[in-house]
């Protein structure tokens, strides 16, 4: 390998440890501003209610729903961006990342209660979409990340209108509280799972590119307890 193309690319995976590093100081979960009202997500939601796709369809048995909020073509296909990422650029010989897909979908326009949270967020938003599970609905342990430095981070916003106790998000072996409508920073590369115990549980799942002024964004957005 030329010496110099080495030394750029050991240089930018420090460069990103030292930014994702700059958010665990934060803590593996914080949460953010603004708060979000799933009730009027959930109804503003509705409009799309046949465009919801079985996420990674190879596991539909684990009972999960994605809706595409951005994509490759700002379609709602789902494909690939709602299924495994890996699998698909195996079998397809692409090489599809979490960058690739950052088109706005009609979702967006339709649901104006996000635009308090996603604008600061816009130009450096990835793959993201909303997430819903029926009852028994899950991901087992797992980690988002299998390089040591990746090139998003993820938020994560619980928009469900049922019982916080019928959903649980595991970081670790430590239950999370979180907030219906309070978007987090969660740090995903850490073990995780997630268990819905009820009927359409809906989340928002984000993936934000990691660079100075994403940073910056999500510095703007701290929740001062």
């Amino acid at each position: 390998m030329n010496p110099e193309i080495s030394r750029l690319g050991s240089s930018l995976l420090t460069t990103q440890h030292e930014m994702y590093s700059q958010l665990l100081t934060m803590g593996n979960c914080f949460g953010l501003l603004p708060t979000l009202s799933p009730k009027v997500i959930n109804a503003q939601l509705e409009a799309f209610r046949e465009d919801w796709k079985v996420y990674n369809p190879k596991k539909s048995d684990y009972k999960r729903f994605g809706l595409s909020l951005t994509s490759l073509d700002g379609g709602l296909t789902g494909v690939p961006d709602l299924t495994s990422l890996r699998d698909y650029n195996l079998h397809s010989k692409t090489k599809y990342g979490e960058m690739s897909f950052r088109k706005l979908t009609p979702v967006y326009e339709a649901c104006p209660e996000l635009n308090p949270l996603i604008e600061p967020l816009k130009p450096f938003l990835g793959r993201s979409h909303f997430l819903r599970f029926n009852a028994g609905g899950f991901f087992p342990y797992h980690r988002d990340s299998v390089s040591y430095v990746g090139d998003t981070f993820r938020i994560f916003v619980p928009l469900y209108e049922h019982s916080t106790r019928d959903f649980v998000f595991l970081l670790g072996q430590e239950r999370l509280e979180l907030e219906p409508g309070r978007p987090y920073f969660i740090n995903t590369r850490m073990e995780h799972a997630v268990f819905s115990f009820e009927e359409k549980s809906t989340h928002l799942v984000l993936n934000v590119n990691l660079c100075v002024e994403s940073l910056h964004a999500i510095y703007s957005l701290l929740h001062a307890y």
